[in-house]
């Protein structure tokens, strides 16, 4: 008879292994223990296994973080903010005129930009003031200004023909967008109409803003 604990052989006749010492209720209990431990260890790992998939069902679904950087959303935005951004894929969340939305196009590259032109939206640009639709726009009061905001011929991509002088119409299935520091970004004026399908989200608050001076408290939990 061999000991379950040390694996040398032992006297049937003796309770106790002249090698470890252990008794036959002994080994039980090791056994028993170690079997309760393999098991609390299947357990954590199911829980945090568990834990990962719904962090990144979330995290594709619904949510997903913002980190603003650059000067194209001026004053809205700036360098340092850490948001939430809500997923509007998958047919969820359409965005709505006014939200500020993330997109990747017309390269891999995140952007954030204000949505101003829904699909058939007539857009016009008059002194320097955007009209949607014959209206002035609700969201020129957060705007920078500059002489040459309606068109920046010298930046456009190539292939590109954005004309905000005369009525410009949103076409079916796009997005017209624009930086709300208008004098330094690279919006639709640049690289046209922004296509539904590479909407990524909307943002929809700041958590908190770190700037070189550290947390700036009042753009913390600022809703967007």
């Amino acid at each position: 008879m061999h000991c379950t604990n040390c694996g040398v052989e032992k006297s049937n006749q003796s309770k106790y292994c002249t090698n470890c010492g252990y008794s036959k209720e002994d080994q039980h209990a090791i056994t028993k223990s170690s079997t309760k431990d393999k098991k609390r260890f299947r357990r954590c790992m199911y829980i945090i296994l568990l834990s990962i998939l719904v962090v990144l069902l979330f995290n594709i679904f619904f949510y997903r973080p913002y980190i603003g950087y650059g000067p194209s959303m001026l004053p809205t935005l700036v360098a340092g903010d850490i948001g939430i951004k809500k997923v509007t894929m998958f047919g969820l969340n359409d965005p709505t005129r006014g939200d500020l939305i993330s997109f990747r196009f017309p390269t891999a590259n995140g952007y954030m930009k204000r949505l101003i032109g829904m699909p058939g939206d007539t857009l016009l640009v008059v002194e320097r003031q955007l009209y949607v639709n014959g209206e002035l726009s609700d969201f020129e009061s957060k705007l920078f200004f500059s002489e040459c905001m309606a068109i920046c011929p010298c930046t456009k991509m190539e292939g590109v023909d954005i004309d905000l002088t005369v009525p410009l119409v949103v076409p079916e299935g796009h997005f017209f967008v624009l930086g709300d520091n208008r004098n330094s970004s690279t919006d639709s004026r640049h690289f046209g109409f922004v296509p539904r399908n590479k909407v990524e989200g909307k943002l929809v608050f700041i958590v908190v803003s770190i700037g070189r001076d550290g947390v700036r408290w009042d753009r913390s939990w600022m809703r967007m």
